[in-house]
């Protein structure tokens, strides 16, 4: 009887819809099985907003039923508009607008925040407790980054480090020059004789170091006078490295008569700091076949000076007059809007308790810089609050703010600044005005690394190191390389005002030299370190994202490649669709006793065959299998090496997609995905605005999606269009 009346509660549509629910679902989630613990014939699941939503999405995309009968066109319909109508209900009636966790700088952003405020790069936050990723998938998502008491110390003990670092560079404030003489310099090797201009090394063992001495931090250059000989394994290399960091490295091209200067530079620490110059072989992109001896490198002298300003917290000449100027200037660009009366009040009330305490002006302040930088206003992107049931629009700081995270990681400019305060903001122009001109400064490659890494999982390249006996070519040079290629690609992608196409598939892409000799491209005129746009030829294999190095081998598990790991990467990242969990207590695939040295894609056609397996795989499996020319690290492979005896079976890349559709190999597989570039259109939208907003998107949401999803397409689906798309967003400007 009660069970009848928890049913007589539901609305009228909930009991019409019972019916195709018991025919279509209840054998996978009802009494006898509960998938994923969802019993539908239970009132409690239709009241369940997390449920709601994941059976909309599986019933509108035909992911279920999984196999057996499945509804007519206008059962599926009625299924999905009494799902969309009851979100909505519960939504409505539970909607809390007002209610949101504030965003807290992640790490990324505080170091950023810290060196745009300061004008010295301290990095701080690199001591703080890593931020994980939240349920969106970004270290940006407030819903992960909460406050631990560990970190309210080290918030505490940063803000003592920075002031008494902006103090010093304020003291030391004089530029910085000093040579020194590598024959002055120490070196490891005792045996190593000295030369009129300083040494010849010609081993990695042996380092020529010395200690300096340094004022303040900051950045600073590093200019290294060398020349080279080229030996049988190739040209000389120099490593300048700073404590043992690495500073920067070289190929040493320059000859005994035209001696070279090669500059670096990189932040460094005040205090005692050890510097050492160091061999390496380079590439054999210039090799004496004819040397009877390896490479030698000739040092002659280490030239080292401060790079650019120092500080920009206190002016020159600073005295107790200056001082509210100062203090206000800082706490204003610190909490990004202009302080209250009471605010700069208590801060020069801090300011003058310090100074009457016998502290020097500047120290005085620092007191009072401290204040600000451990405030909620610092370390939080407050934003406004209001009527709760509305969703409220931005204020122009706080769009500035918004806008600067999202594509800076950093605090707002002066001139975003001043933008926010004449109000011009609000205008959809002056918006598009400010992302092109953000978009073109440095500080843009901010986000694109960002979002391109956290997106495609890029961190994940190299977590399984691949075996040196069977890719022997693969070390962290070429994995930075390929790294380096998809992160160069997308930003090229984006400022070179190209689609969504072209990550999908492309004509072009960005290389180093080492990643054009991997891939087995002719010569280009990648030839060095730096990333530069290259066509590609037809048979190179290659083109947009899927199908680079770095994808690729992400994929894998440092010995094959792993189809299944791919079909799950394109699933989640080209089509914003999770995979549900494995079932518990399945038994692994047997081998078949026929052909126990069949090929991985063999094994896996398994999948299919077992109906514990074959309602997820049968839609995963396809999305790898037709990368199954490139092995563990993204080479490029026409046959299949197996345990077996004999010739190894050729590679076999041909597929069918679930809808029906089907490929012959990576090449056909792209063009699937560009002649359903709506899907991924929808994809990217969700996963920008996840990034920009810094949370996971809602039900609530999908409306504002699908109208910067339109935007886009209007404009032809141009990356740079659908950013301003998503700014101009009613989304973006509200909270």
């Amino acid at each position: 009887m009660r069970l009848f009346l928890l049913w007589l509660s539901l609305p009228l549509a909930a009991v019409e819809i019972q019916p195709l629910l018991d025919k279509y679902c209840a054998r996978c989630h009802g009494m006898q099985a509960q998938t994923a613990g969802i019993n539908f014939t239970q009132p409690a699941a239709l009241q369940n907003p997390v449920v709601l939503r994941k059976a909309l999405r599986a019933v509108r995309e035909n992911e279920m039923p999984p196999a057996g009968a499945q509804p007519s066109v206008e059962e599926r319909e009625a299924m999905v508009r009494y799902f969309e109508t009851e979100i909505r209900r519960q939504s409505t009636s539970t909607r809390n607008a007002g209610h949101v966790t504030l965003p807290r700088l992640n790490r990324v952003e505080y170091n950023n925040t810290i060196r745009d405020l300061t004008g010295i790069d301290l990095r701080p936050a690199d001591s703080f407790p890593l931020d994980p990723p939240g349920e969106s998938g970004f270290n940006n998502d407030r819903e992960g980054l909460f406050i631990s008491p560990l970190l309210i110390e080290k918030y505490l003990a940063a803000a003592n480090y920075i002031v008494d670092e902006v103090l010093a560079a304020y003291r030391n404030r004089a530029p910085f020059h000093q040579v020194l003489e590598v024959e002055d310099m120490r070196n490891t090797e005792t045996g190593s004789p000295k030369k009129p201009y300083g040494y010849d090394v010609t081993v990695v063992q042996n380092t020529i170091y010395e200690y300096l001495k340094l004022p303040r931090t900051g950045m600073y250059r590093f200019s290294v006078k060398a020349w080279g000989k080229p030996g049988k394994q190739g040209i000389p290399g120099v490593t300048v490295r700073l404590d043992g960091e690495l500073v920067g490295q070289s190929d040493v091209t320059a000859t005994a008569d035209k001696p070279g200067e090669y500059t670096f530079q990189a932040p460094a620490k005040r205090g005692s700091r050890r510097l050492s110059l160091h061999f390496y072989n380079a590439r054999p992109q210039v090799a004496d076949v004819n040397a009877a001896q390896g490479a030698v490198l000739s040092l002659d002298a280490v030239r080292v000076e401060s790079a650019g300003s120092t500080q920009n917290v206190f002016p020159e000449g600073f005295t107790g007059n200056t001082a509210r100027q100062a203090i206000t200037r800082f706490a204003a660009n610190a909490w990004r809007r202009p302080l209250t009366k009471e605010e700069a009040e208590s801060l020069l009330r801090t300011y003058r308790q310090a100074e009457s305490s016998g502290l020097a002006p500047e120290e005085a302040a620092g007191v009072a810089l401290k204040a600000v930088l451990v405030s909620p206003h610092f370390l939080f992107r407050t934003e406004s609050s209001g009527d709760a049931n509305k969703a409220l629009r931005l204020t122009g700081y706080e769009l500035a703010s918004r806008l600067s995270y999202f594509l800076w990681q950093s605090m707002p400019d002066e001139e975003l600044r001043r933008m926010a305060q004449s109000r011009k903001l609000s205008d959809p122009h002056t918006i598009e005005q400010q992302v092109a001109r953000m978009l073109k400064d440095e500080r843009s490659v901010r986000y694109t690394d960002s979002f391109a890494t956290q997106w495609l999982r890029l961190r994940k390249v190299g977590m399984f190191q691949p075996d040196k006996k069977l890719y022997p070519d693969y070390d962290k040079a070429l994995e930075n390389s390929m790294i380096g290629e998809t992160k160069a690609f997308f930003r090229e992608v984006l400022q070179g005002g190209h689609t969504l196409r072209d990550l999908l598939h492309s004509d072009w892409s960005m290389m180093n030299g080492l990643l054009a000799q991997f891939y087995g491209l002719p010569e280009t005129k990648a030839n060095g370190g730096e990333f530069q746009r290259v066509s590609l030829p037809a048979e190179s294999h290659r083109g947009g994202l899927l199908t680079q190095a770095s994808i690729l081998s992400l994929t894998s598990d440092g010995v094959r490649h792993r189809p299944v790991h791919r079909g799950v990467w394109v699933m989640e990242s080209i089509f914003g669709k999770s995979p549900p969990p494995p079932p518990a207590n399945v038994d692994p695939i047997a081998t078949n006793p026929a052909a126990p040295k069949a090929t991985l894609r063999e094994k896996l056609e398994a999948h299919i065959h077992d109906a514990n397996c074959a309602s997820c795989h049968g839609k995963i499996d396809p999305l790898g299998l037709a990368f199954e020319n490139y092995d563990a690290i993204g080479r490029w492979r026409t046959e299949e090496v197996t345990d077996g005896t004999g010739s190894n079976p050729k590679v076999k890349a041909s597929g069918k997609l679930p809808d029906g559709r089907e490929y012959q190999d990576a090449e056909d597989f792209k063009k699937l995905l560009l002649a359903d570039l709506d899907a991924f259109n929808a994809t990217f939208i969700e996963k920008l605005a996840t990034y920009g907003l810094r949370r996971s998107m809602s039900f609530d949401d999908r409306d504002d999606l699908k109208a910067i999803a339109a935007a886009g397409k209007a404009k032809d689906y141009r990356l740079r269009d659908l950013v301003e798309a998503f700014v101009c967003s009613n989304l973006f400007q509200k909270r």
